[in-house]
Order: structure tokens, then C-alpha cells, then sequence
């Protein structure tokens, strides 16, 4: 799987997450608020990194 499609699939899991998160109260809440903090993190590292390899290739390709 590509480092996008990692990306979006972590970062609509983390949506939905969140948007379960909303009717509920107490502990679960907090379980699927972190859940989808946690998600949206590596959701953020796989955009990251698939922008530093697109960097490093037009580098590359200057030589």
C-alpha cells in the first residue's frame, strides 16, 4: 500500500472515531477521542513522509 492510501484510510478512521466520540459520555468518550488523536498523528507521518520523498526524488532528478 502507498504511503497516500495509508494517509487517508488512517485519517477517515480517526474522523469516524471522533464523530463517535461526540454522543457519548465518560470513559468512552476519552477512549475514542484518544483513538483518534492517535490516528490522526500517524495519519500526519504518513504525509509527511510521503512529502519528503517527492522532495528527495526532484532533488534527485536535478542531477
Amino acid at each position: 500500500m502507498s504511503d497516500k492510501f495509508k494517509s487517508n484510510v488512517t485519517f477517515a478512521v480517526a474522523i469516524i472515531a471522533l464523530l463517535i466520540a461526540i454522543p457519548f459520555t465518560g470513559s468512552i468518550q476519552v477512549i475514542a477521542a484518544l483513538i483518534g488523536v492517535v490516528l490522526i498523528v500517524i495519519s500526519f507521518y504518513y504525509m509527511i513522509k510521503e512529502k519528503i520523498k517527492s522532495i528527495i526524488s526532484f532533488f534527485r532528478g536535478m542531477r
